[in-house]
């Protein structure tokens, strides 16, 4: 069971359903992405500084998986204006993306140990 929280960025309903509300799933699943996300943020703003549109989509794709998940429809939408600058080549957006991005992916990562931390 999910525990009750007050979560800004993150709802996990989607989770417990897809695991059937096993609590073992969901801690693996919060587990994989608290070590995946930060790679892939960490990779992303590489990516950025290097002007590398290969890696900067396929970061953020990798990460658009991840969020679907945690069901963050805020990071999501972020991602989508990540890829349409990057489409259209605005470098200077995608660094802007890029940074909220990162704020946003550490918070993400806060409720989702907060999370993990009620459940035990």
């Amino acid at each position: 069971m999910i525990p009750e929280g007050d979560y800004k960025f993150i709802d996990l309903n989607y989770l417990n359903d897809m695991g059937g509300g096993d609590d073992e799933f969901t801690k693996e699943v919060i587990g994989i992405c608290l070590n995946t996300i930060p790679e892939s943020i960490d990779k992303l703003m590489a990516a950025v500084v290097a002007n590398d549109t290969a890696q900067l989509y396929f970061y953020i794709h990798k990460l658009r998986g991840s969020m679907n998940v945690i069901n963050s429809p805020q990071f999501i939408k972020l991602l989508d204006k990540a890829d349409a600058y990057c489409k259209a080549n605005d470098m200077s957006s995608v660094i802007e993306i890029a940074a909220q991005l990162s704020t946003n992916a550490n918070e993400i990562l806060g409720e989702l140990r907060e999370v993990l931390g009620k459940m035990g």
